[in-house]
Parts: C-alpha cells; structure tokens; sequence
C-alpha cells in the first residue's frame, strides 16, 4: 500500500471514530437518498457510490469485530453476484 493510501486510510479511521456508529449509518443513508433522487441509473454513477461506500468501509474499521459485520456482507454480495440476472 502507497505511503498516500495509508494516510488516507489514516485520516478515513479518524474520521470514523468522529461520527462514530450514528454519523456512519446517518452518511450511508443520506449517500443512498441523494443517489435516488438523481436516479442516474448509469455505471458511471453506480461506480463512484460503490467508490464513496468504499471509503466508509474504510472508516467503519476501527477493530475486528467491525471488519467481520463488513466482511458479512462482502461474503453475501460475493456469493449471490453470480446468481444476479440484469433486468
């Protein structure tokens, strides 16, 4: 990992424990709501959310116990993708 990965990786955790619990889910609600409202509906769009989630996984992860919760659903989107027909 890059020296700038790592302190942004740094800086995210930091901004973690800030928000804590409430203010992650709170920021995770309003990124869906805002997504919504745009209905882009395109891969562009879709690509840059998954980007933003990303980096709230990355401040979600102050201790195992929370990588695991993440990894759950990593685990269950991993294992239903390939059962996923496009509409």
């Amino acid at each position: 990992m890059s020296i700038i990965r790592l302190e942004e990786s740094r800086k995210l955790k930091k901004e973690g424990e800030r928000l804590g619990r409430d203010g992650i889910s709170s920021r995770a609600v309003k990124l869906i709501d805002d997504f919504i409202a745009e209905n882009p509906g395109n891969y562009k769009e879709v690509t840059k959310l998954i980007g933003r989630f990303h980096a709230l996984y990355i401040a979600t992860i102050p201790n195992d116990y929370w990588r695991e919760i993440a990894d759950r659903g990593y685990r269950r989107e991993y294992c239903e993708l390939k059962n996923y027909n496009k509409t």
